[in-house]
């Protein structure tokens, strides 16, 4: 089985200003955060794609337990909507320590700190990419099992072509039975090659749902067989 019949989803839609805005207001009326959030930076995740992923998390039937590659606003979005949810952790590495202590101080500001922990992993060559830059190894050494929410958003692509396919391969022994995963920038073609990899790697493994994309994201479904 492959995923290719399912890439000309990824044609994503352009993001219209007003209903990032719309989204925006609703996303910050529901998780009420105590102190004014920074806005996502253009290379961050959309309104859209943070709404979505903060909506699963809240209604879950289950406590989210998450992988999040690169940290940042997003990692407090997250850490609020567990904190409505009133159960889950989120787990999110970086790479840059300033970068990883930036993301703690927001966590405190917003009193969210219990809910996420940001491991520092420096890059370097791996393996898994032809030897091209990934995260220390040893820093997922630390993450539970039973992941049942991923959001893959870095190392920044410029770093490397297809930088951040060494994302599932490298927690793929702790997924849960059923486990949403979502990849940003997914209008590139770069993640595209990542995403249909992926869908024929986890085939044997996973029964693999697709779900329409978001502005700059998609998010396939996996239940284990």
């Amino acid at each position: 089985m492959t995923i290719s019949s399912v890439l000309p989803l990824l044609k994503h839609l352009p993001i219209r200003t007003p209903s990032e805005r719309r989204i925006a207001r609703r996303l910050q009326a529901w998780a009420a955060p105590p102190h004014p959030m920074p806005r996502p930076t253009p290379w961050a995740a959309s309104w859209e794609t943070l709404h979505s992923l903060c909506s699963r998390i809240r209604a879950s039937t289950n406590p989210i337990t998450m992988a999040e590659f690169g940290s940042g606003v997003s990692t407090a979005w997250f850490a609020l909507a567990v904190r409505a949810a009133g159960a889950g952790h989120i787990h999110s590495i970086e790479h840059q320590a300033r970068f990883a202590e930036r993301t703690r101080t927001l966590l405190a500001r917003q009193g969210v700190s219990e809910h996420a922990t940001v491991h520092l992993g420096h890059l370097g060559a791996s393996d898994l990419n032809d030897g091209q830059p990934w995260y220390d190894p040893r820093c997922f050494d630390a993450y539970p099992t039973a992941i049942n929410l991923v959001f893959v958003d870095g190392p920044v692509a410029h770093l490397g072509s297809n930088i951040r396919y060494p994302a599932l391969p490298t927690i793929a022994s702790r997924l849960a039975d059923r486990c949403t995963v979502v990849l940003d920038d997914t209008h590139r073609a770069e993640e595209q090659g990542i995403w249909q990899r992926w869908g024929d790697e986890l085939s044997d493994e996973f029964v693999i749902t697709i779900e329409p994309p978001l502005s700059r994201s998609s998010a396939m479904l996996l239940q284990r067989r």
